[in-house]
C-alpha cells in the first residue's frame, strides 16, 4: 500500500492522453505529470484513492529517450502552464502517443480490426494557433495575462507562448500597459468585482490581419474606445476591435452579446484557394497548415469523380465543402437553421447574431420564429427587464430587423420559468410573469403582434392556470411523472432482462471493489443494464428493481453493461426474465422519482440519462 508524501523510485511504463506519466508501486497505478515512459525517477505520492494516486516529480535519475532536448519546448511557464502536456518529449514521441491513443480507440470502443491510416504530423510545432484567449488577473496589484494552471483557475503570467503568433504577445503587452497605466478594474472571479476578464485574439494567417477582442462583464466598458484607438494606431495588423459582453459568474469565457468598437467586424483568410470570413466567435481550425494538409488528403482518398453531391455536415462557416466544391458536382452544407428552414419548423431567436444567421439560410423565403425573453432565468434570451425599464437595446434592433424582412414572422414570444416547482418560488415566479407581460405590451407597441405568448412549464402548468396565456409547454409530465399532480400516471418503462442466475457462497463478494459481501448463501441475478444505458452508477447499493412483480435489491457495484440484483427471495427468477428499473410491473410501481430520491437528483435527469442505445418502444 502507498502511503501520501512518500517517496518512491519508479520506472514510468506509459503515458496517458493529459500527459501524466503511469508507473506501477505495489500494484497502485500512479500517475505523475511531466514524466516520459522509460524515465527512472524518484516520485513523491500526493493523493491516494482506493486503487490508484497521483504523484510528482522529485528527481529524474535517469531520463527516457522521448524526452526533448530542452525541458519545457522553449517555454518559461511549461511547468506551472495547464495549456499544454507534451512540450516535455520530441514530437516524435508525441506522434506516437497519439497514433496509439487512436488505434486503441477504433480497435477498443469501434471493433476495428484494421489499424487507421498511419498519422500526419505537422510540419509547423510552433507559432501555429490563430485564436488565443488570455484571461486577465492582478497579481501585487499589477494587471497580467497568460493562461490557468493546472487544475485550477490561477492565471499563469504568459505574454508570449510559443504556440502563438509573436504579434499576439506584442499585442497584448500593450493592452496589460494601457490597463496598468489607466488602473482600469480586472474582473475577479472570486468574487465576481470588476470589468475586463479575458483578451480574446484572432489572426487570418493568409494575411496577418488581427482582430481584438475585450471580454468585459458590460457594454461600453471604460477606455474602451481610447484603447481601441492605440491598438489601431500602433499596430497595422490589427483590423478591428470588438467587445464580448459576459455579465455571468461563470468560467466560460465568451458571452451571448458582440459590440463593435472600430474598424472591421470579420477576417478574410484563403484555405486552399477558397476565401472565408470568419467572426469572432465562428469555428476555425486553429492550425490552418495542418488543416489543408489533412483537407487535401482527405479529398485525394475521396478520388472524386467530380459528378459527387458532397454533405458538409454540421458545416459552421464550410471550410471543409468550399474548399472541395470545385473537384464535386454538388455541395450542401448542412447547419440546425437551414435544415429549419426548409421544413417550415419554427425557430427560437435569442440574441440579434441569432436573427441574422436565420435571414441568410432563409434566403428570402418565410420563416416562422419565436423570441426568448429572459425574464430571470439568464441563460438565454433578451433581457425583459418590467419595472418600466425600457426596452432592451438588443431587442430593439431585433424588431427592427423584422420590421424590415417580411419574410421573418413572428409567430410567438416566450420565456421560462426558473423556480415555478419550488415550494417557495410563487414570489419569482410572479416577478417573471410580470416582466414577460410587460415587455409583450411594448413589444405590441412597436407592432409586433406574436400569434402565441406562452412562458409555462409543467409546474407553472398545474400552479398558475391564470398563466397559461396561448398555449404551454409540457415537459416533466408527458411522462406522468413529478410530484404536481397526484393524477400523473407515468407513461415510461425502463426495462431489460436477466443474463445470468447464480449462487453467491457466503464470504463472496460481487463486482468491481468487492463492496458487496454475502452474510449467507445468496441468489445473484445479472441483469443487461449498466451507467453506459443511463442507470446510474450511484444507485450502486441503494435500491431495488421489479422482478416478477418483486422487488429484488441492487447489490454490488453497477458496471458499464450490467448491474447485480438479489433474488433469493424470488425462487422464480430466470434468464431471459424481464426486469424493471423504472416503471410499472403487475401491481407493483417503481417510479423514476424513487430513482431520484436514491441518487439525490432529480427525476428529470433520471428519465434523461436513458442512453441512446436503449432501444425505444412507443405504445399508443
Amino acid at each position: 500500500m502507498i502511503a501520501k508524501n512518500e517517496v518512491y523510485e519508479v520506472c514510468i511504463e506509459d503515458l496517458t492522453l493529459e500527459g501524466s506519466g503511469v508507473c506501477r508501486i505495489d500494484g497502485f497505478a500512479v500517475f505523475v505529470p511531466l514524466t516520459a515512459p522509460g524515465d527512472v525517477a524518484r516520485v513523491k505520492i500526493v493523493k491516494v484513492l482506493k486503487s490508484y494516486g497521483f504523484g510528482i516529480l522529485e528527481e529524474l535519475i535517469t531520463p527516457s529517450p522521448d524526452r526533448g532536448k530542452d525541458p519545457g519546448g522553449g517555454c518559461g511557464v511549461f511547468r506551472k502552464c495547464g495549456g499544454c502536456s507534451f512540450r516535455h518529449l520530441t514530437y516524435e514521441a508525441e506522434l506516437r502517443l497519439k497514433e496509439k491513443a487512436v488505434k486503441d480507440a477504433f480497435r477498443r470502443l469501434g471493433g476495428f480490426l484494421e489499424d487507421p491510416l498511419p498519422i500526419l504530423g505537422s510540419e509547423k510545432t510552433d507559432g501555429y494557433r490563430n485564436k488565443a484567449q488570455y484571461p486577465l488577473a492582478l497579481i501585487d496589484g499589477k494587471p497580467v495575462a497568460g493562461f490557468y494552471a493546472r487544475n485550477s483557475h490561477r492565471v499563469v503570467p504568459a505574454e508570449d507562448c510559443p504556440l502563438q503568433p509573436p504579434v499576439f504577445g506584442r499585442i497584448l503587452k500593450e493592452i496589460l500597459r494601457f490597463l496598468e497605466e489607466t488602473r482600469l478594474p480586472i474582473y475577479r472571479e472570486e468574487n465576481g468585482q470588476g470589468i475586463y476578464r479575458h483578451v480574446y485574439l484572432r489572426q487570418a494567417p493568409s494575411t496577418g490581419k488581427v482582430l481584438v477582442c475585450m471580454v468585459a462583464v458590460k457594454k461600453d466598458p471604460p477606455k474602451i474606445r481610447e484603447l481601441s484607438e492605440r491598438l489601431s494606431r500602433k499596430f497595422p495588423e490589427v483590423s478591428g476591435v470588438c467587445v464580448n459582453v459576459n455579465a455571468e459568474r461563470t468560467n466560460v469565457i465568451l458571452g451571448r452579446r458582440w459590440q463593435q468598437i472600430w474598424g472591421e467586424p470579420e477576417l478574410s483568410d484563403t484555405l486552399l484557394g477558397v476565401e472565408l470570413s470568419i467572426s469572432p466567435a465562428a469555428f476555425y481550425q486553429v492550425n490552418k497548415p495542418q488543416a489543408e494538409r489533412l483537407y487535401q488528403r482527405a479529398f485525394e482518398l475521396a478520388e472524386f469523380r467530380g459528378d459527387e453531391h458532397l454533405l458538409d455536415l454540421y458545416c459552421g462557416i464550410g471550410s471543409i465543402g468550399l474548399t472541395a466544391y470545385g473537384k464535386i458536382g454538388r455541395l450542401t452544407g448542412v447547419e440546425v437553421v437551414p435544415e429549419a428552414v426548409e421544413n417550415d419548423i419554427s425557430l427560437a431567436v435569442d440574441t440579434v447574431a441569432h436573427l441574422k444567421t436565420i435571414l441568410r439560410a432563409a434566403d428570402g423565403r418565410p420563416v416562422k420564429i419565436h423570441i426568448k425573453l429572459d425574464t430571470g432565468m439568464n441563460r438565454t434570451g433578451f433581457f425583459a427587464k418590467g419595472d418600466g425599464a425600457p426596452l432592451d437595446e438588443e431587442l430593439h434592433k431585433a424588431v427592427e430587423l423584422i420590421e424590415k424582412h417580411p419574410n421573418l414572422v413572428c409567430e410567438g414570444i416566450f420565456s421560462h420559468f426558473a423556480v415555478a416547482d419550488e415550494p417557495d418560488g410563487a414570489a419569482f415566479t410572479e416577478t417573471q410573469y410580470a416582466r414577460f407581460t410587460e415587455t409583450v405590451e411594448k413589444l405590441r407597441a412597436l407592432g409586433l403582434k406574436p400569434t402565441y405568448r406562452h412562458i409555462c412549464n409543467s409546474a407553472g402548468i398545474v400552479r398558475f392556470p391564470r398563466m397559461h396565456l396561448d398555449a404551454v409547454r409540457m415537459g416533466v409530465t408527458l411522462y406522468g411523472c413529478g410530484d404536481l399532480d397526484s393524477a400523473c400516471v407515468p407513461a415510461m418503462t425502463f426495462k431489460t432482462r436477466v443474463i445470468n442466475v447464480h449462487t453467491l457462497k457466503k464470504g463472496e463478494s460481487v463486482s468491481y471493489g468487492c463492496t458487496y459481501t454475502a452474510d449467507t448463501d445468496r441468489r445473484i441475478a445479472v441483469i443487461g443494464a449498466g451507467y453506459a444505458d443511463g442507470y446510474k452508477r450511484c444507485l450502486s447499493g441503494k435500491g431495488y428493481v421489479l422482478c416478477h412483480g418483486k422487488k429484488a435489491p441492487l447489490v454490488g457495484r453497477i458496471c458499464m453493461d450490467m448491474a447485480m440484483v438479489d433474488v433469493t427471495d424470488i425462487p422464480e427468477t430466470a434468464v431471459g426474465d424481464d426486469v424493471i428499473l423504472f416503471g410499472k410491473d403487475g401491481d407493483e410501481r417503481l417510479p423514476a422519482e424513487k430513482l431520484a430520491a436514491w441518487a439525490d437528483t432529480i427525476p428529470y435527469e433520471i428519465l434523461c440519462a436513458v442512453s441512446a442505445r436503449v432501444p425505444r418502444v412507443y405504445e399508443s
